[in-house]
């Protein structure tokens, strides 16, 4: 499970961190948005690639169980969902899974009446 967060923290967030910043600013039209979508996109490709190959065949990352490893990396790609083009058919199902957890859909309903309240605080 350490081996799957560590590397979601060092080979995946950096990029995925990028992403979510130009799509947070509205800057994914822009030119500076495009290019630093297309070279994050690109330093995605051989990680992702791995993630997609450890996943043929399994539901989760560590045995056929939700463990904290899906929960860290999942998060770490959450980052990135915005550039769906780059969630091949493994990696998309197995994050749809996580997604579908009840603890999941919980804290997003949280976010959003959290996200609500704060646009109707003006």
């Amino acid at each position: 499970m350490l081996r799957w967060t560590l590397w979601a923290a060092t080979e995946v967030e950096p990029q995925t961190v990028q992403i979510v910043l130009v799509h947070d600013a509205g800057q994914e039209a822009s030119e500076g948005g495009r290019k630093t979508i297309a070279v994050a996109s690109r330093m995605l490709k051989i990680p992702l690639s791995a993630l997609e190959l450890h996943l043929a065949g399994r539901s989760y990352l560590v045995g056929d169980r939700f463990t904290v490893a899906d929960l860290n990396v999942a998060e770490v790609m959450r980052y990135a969902m915005g550039e769906t083009k780059l969630f091949e058919p493994n990696i998309r199902a197995w994050y749809e899974r996580c997604h579908a957890r009840p603890a999941f859909e919980r804290m997003m309903a949280g976010r959003r009446a959290e996200a609500a309240a704060l646009s109707g605080a003006d």
